[in-house]
């Protein structure tokens, strides 16, 4: 495909090559120097004669033109640009993203390698409005925050599939390893018209590697000044002409015991893991399984396993053995037929302190999807069913009259719809629906409409509503009901949260002589009826969990600049404000653990075939914190951090690549802030604290706050600077 450009003998015409239509505003740049094409994709200029021009356009390969008397001919060719990779993630059929109605962000698996990320959890900083948090200061478990919303409010897909939630969603997020990551896409607002329960807040869609465009051999090995290591390889057999195989292992071991803030407990948890998996990929098929096993711990610096449930030295230790399968079948009929399924195995063995925690859970999926494409019409039919199976030995499961364990064993069958319309060339209309029964809770709907407008080729407008359910399960999805240092409370049986949001999308992209750039802001606003909300304000000693029937809301606005000035140097940058809050007893609170602003940006420069330079940063608005009484001495609001991170790497030869660099370079920790994290650190099974008769604790020489143990006042993680080196190998 090619088009071709004529004119006078300094005049250049663009037209695209495949319908021969004028391409307004492309470049046309002698060195610096550059003139935009008209609306009638014509520029012109009195000193081209005889030059070499480069011409440019978003979406298009890049040409160059040696301008000569008479008529002057180029091609170019359309492609997919670093600005519109395919998703599939917004409508569960592979689109380019500038085509997608709904607004899809991206990390790409090359971005990992800009932080030496070990993790899917760690390299989500990267993307605007995402937060990792860190949950308990002991154990370190973790959870997704997608526009400050809660972590259990965030779906974590992996090729589509459920296999990360409730039980796996608490320590299951860290142990994703990298180097199985393609790309990661990302959904704002709600999507449970196409996933159905959990998809409140966003999706997470991790999509990985496939064997047959993997390397034949990949291993990376890095280490850094705290001691972590993590080694990971891969292979790649070739079985036959469209039938590949990936088979790789994951290792991560941090077994050395830090304490600088001098609290007497672990500023990281200890942790070995290690997870094997293979993927076979076909022509229209795909396989995986992956197995995972990691002992976690975190605590007193002198504990040992010797120790594990005693009352004498505390520490969390979490055993997790995990299993994953997935796969789906693209059928070859006259009706587009795609079948996917997954089932995972989830088993915990914990104890907080002298809280035991032993939990299994077993999840199933299995979904059929039929799309067909039309000149106008798109249309996407669908069917799922959801297996939920779980147990463990808190009062969740246990029969109160026999004591008896009774699994819950949920069926959650649904089916959807969507429609795509595109009444214009500049307008892409999208609507859909979704019913799922539930066994406790019966029918719940979940609409969609969303739509899309090319104001120009340059400039495009999106935006949706929608509504977003989930079922809630406390004691796998909040850490801090397991800890033990507080009572769980139920003030009533918690009913499904839903959920309602509208948002707004502009893009604007362009091309100049100083390269590519892209400019995106977000606005949204979601409404939260039935949210669970942790209390642990009205009594010191409890957790109490209800309805918040007066309504919680979320709104905010985010805009971020990607661009890539000159061929050496690419840059991006991101800022979100948002206010989410509560309405309690009639007046307006914010959200625990929610940020007023968040910045991230990140920077990376080729200095030159063999060097690379990389800087990221990502920094916070203060948080409002969980007080335990008026003479607790800690600040009820964190104050503004920031995280800054270098890296050189260095490509020694094809398939070789040496790396360095330093994580959190100012060296900041939360506990540079505040006194002390952990609540009676020096007590932690509370056997010093005095209480009055109503079982509140007493201030006391001794305990002059009148606190009690709680490690569940943190905002990031409690881990200084530390220089890391690694090595990778890749051979084609």
């Amino acid at each position: 495909m090619a088009f071709i450009v004529k004119g006078a003998a300094q005049s250049v015409k663009v037209i695209d090559s495949a319908d021969a239509k004028p391409i307004p505003h492309a470049t046309v740049s002698l060195g610096r120097d550059g003139v935009k094409t008209s609306e009638q994709g014509i520029a012109s200029s009195n000193s081209w004669l005889g030059k070499e021009l480069r011409i440019s356009a978003v979406g298009y390969a890049t040409k160059f033109l040696r301008i000569e008397a008479g008529e002057n001919l180029v091609a170019l060719v359309k492609q997919p640009t670093a600005l519109d990779p395919v998703v599939v993630s917004g409508t569960l059929k592979p689109v380019l993203r500038s085509k997608s109605p709904i607004a899809v962000s991206l990390i790409s698996g090359t971005q990992f390698k800009k932080i030496a990320s070990n993790t899917v959890f760690d390299a989500l900083q990267l993307v605007n409005g995402v937060r990792p948090q860190v949950n308990c200061n002991v154990c370190n478990t973790g959870d997704i925050r997608i526009n400050g919303m809660d972590g259990p409010y965030t779906l974590v897909l992996i090729d589509g599939m459920p296999l990360i939630s409730s039980l796996g969603a608490v320590y299951g997020l860290t142990n994703i390893p990298a180097s199985l990551v393609d790309r990661i896409e990302l959904v704002k607002g709600p999507a449970s018209s196409l996933y159905g329960s959990e998809a409140m807040g966003g999706v997470i869609n991790i999509i990985t590697k496939t064997a047959a465009k993997a390397p034949k051999l990949f291993t990376e090995l890095n280490s850094n000044s705290w001691g972590e290591t993590s080694l990971e390889w891969a292979v790649k057999t070739k079985l036959s002409t469209n039938l590949n195989l990936l088979t790789g292992m994951n290792t991560f071991l941090f077994n050395n015991r830090i304490d600088k803030n001098g609290d007497g407990f672990t500023d990281l948890s200890q942790q070995k893991r290690a997870a094997v998996f293979t993927k076979l990929n076909g022509l229209k098929s795909q396989f995986l399984v992956r197995y995972m096993y990691e002992d976690r711990w975190g605590g007193q610096t002198n504990w040992s396993k010797t120790w594990r449930g005693s009352d004498s030295i505390y520490a969390e230790s979490i055993y997790t053995s995990r299993l994953e399968v997935l796969g789906d079948h693209q059928f070859s009929t006259k009706l587009p037929l795609k079948l996917s399924g997954s089932y995972v195995m989830h088993k915990q063995n914990s104890f907080y302190g002298t809280t035991s925690f032993i939990a299994s859970q077993q999840t199933g999926f299995l979904q059929l999807v039929s799309n067909k494409t039309g000149k106008r019409f798109d249309y996407l039919l669908g069917t799922a069913v959801r297996f939920n199976g779980y147990d463990d030995n808190t009062l969740l499961t246990k029969d109160s009259s026999t004591g008896k364990s009774i699994p819950t064993q949920d069926f959650i069958p649904g089916a959807f719809a969507q429609l795509e319309w595109r009444p214009t060339e500049a307008l892409t209309l999208l609507a859909g629906a979704r019913m799922d029964y539930h066994p406790v809770h019966g029918w719940v709907f979940t609409p969609r409409f969303a739509g899309k407008w090319n104001i120009n080729e340059l400039n495009t407008v999106r935006f949706s509503t929608g509504m977003g359910f989930r079922t809630v399960q406390v004691f796998t999805e909040d850490h801090a009901a397991l800890t033990g240092a507080r009572k769980v409370e139920f003030k009533e049986a918690l009913k499904p949260e839903r959920s309602t949001n509208i948002s707004l999308q502009y893009t604007k992209t362009w091309s100049t002589n100083w390269g590519w750039w892209e400019w995106e802001s977000n606005f949204w606003y979601s409404i939260f009826s039935n949210k669970i909300i942790p209390d642990y304000t009205t009594d010191a000693n409890k957790i109490i969990y209800a309805n918040n029937q007066e309504g919680v809301y979320s709104k905010g606005i985010s805009t971020s600049l990607e661009t890539a000035p000159i061929p050496e140097l690419r840059f991006n940058m991101g800022v979100t404000l948002q206010d989410i809050y509560q309405n309690k007893n009639d007046r307006r609170e914010r959200l625990m653990f929610t940020e007023a602003w968040s910045v991230n940006a990140g920077l990376s420069y080729y200095l030159n075939k063999q060097f690379t330079f990389d800087y990221s940063c990502w920094g916070y608005g203060g948080m409002r914190l969980p007080l335990q009484n008026n003479l607790d001495p800690r600040p009820a609001y964190s104050k503004p951090y920031s995280i800054h991170n270098i890296q050189i790497s260095y490509k020694a030869r094809k398939g070789v690549e040496f790396y360095s660099g330093i994580r959190n370079l100012f060296n900041w920790t939360p506990a540079i802030e505040t006194p002390f994290l952990i609540a009676r650190a020096n007590d932690p099974f509370d056997k010093q604290v005095s209480w009055d008769p109503g079982g509140q604790p007493l201030a006391t020489p001794n305990n002059p706050y009148a606190l009690t143990f709680d490690p569940n006042y943190v905002f990031a993680p409690n881990q200084g600077v530390r220089i890391y080196a690694g090595c990778r190998i890749s051979i084609n």
